[in-house]
C-alpha cells in the first residue's frame, strides 16, 4: 500500500521516505545528508523525530485507510546512541485498539505504536512511542 506522508512539508525537508507501509509494520528511511545535521556534526532530533513520525503515521494510514481521521495524542522519544548515516525507521503496533479496526473504524480507537530508529550498523539510535486518536469520517 503507497501512504502519502510524503505530502507532508516537514517530512519532505527531512528527506523521510516510506519503503514500506503496511498494518502489521511500516518502513521509513532518511538518508545520512550534512542539511540534517545538528551544529555538532550528529543528526538533528527534529530529523530523527519527523522520520519516526512518518514511521508511526504511514503505520496508521495502512491500518485505518481512508475510512477514518487520525491524529497524534501523545509521543515520548529517546535518543540513545549518536545517530549518523542512514537511518531507518520501523513502526509496529504496541498496543490499544488495533484488533478492532480489522473490521474497519466504526468508533473511535486509540492506538499505540513503537518506532525504532536504527543506523546502518543496526544500533538503536532513537525511539518513539505514540497514541493515536482514530475516528470514522462522517458520511457525506
Amino acid at each position: 500500500m503507497t501512504v502519502q506522508v510524503e505530502t507532508d512539508p516537514y517530512t519532505q525537508r527531512a528527506h523521510s521516505r516510506v519503503v514500506e507501509a503496511t498494518p502489521e509494520r511500516a518502513v521509513v528511511e532518511q538518508p545520512g545528508l550534512r542539511e540534517l545535521d545538528n551544529h555538532l556534526g550528529i543528526r538533528h532530533a527534529s530529523a530523527l523525530y519527523t522520520t519516526m513520525y512518518a514511521a508511526a503515521q504511514a503505520l496508521v494510514r495502512a491500518a485505518v485507510g481512508e475510512s477514518a481521521s487520525a491524529r497524534l495524542t501523545a509521543s515520548t522519544t529517546t535518543y540513545p546512541y549518536v545517530p549518523v548515516g542512514l537511518i531507518t525507521s520501523v513502526a509496529e503496533p504496541a498496543g490499544g485498539d488495533w484488533e478492532a479496526l480489522r473490521g474497519g473504524a466504526a468508533s473511535p480507537a486509540e492506538l499505540q505504536v513503537r518506532v525504532e530508529s536504527a543506523n546502518e550498523d543496526g544500533r538503536t539510535v532513537s525511539t518513539l512511542d505514540s497514541t493515536w486518536r482514530v475516528e470514522p469520517l462522517a458520511d457525506g
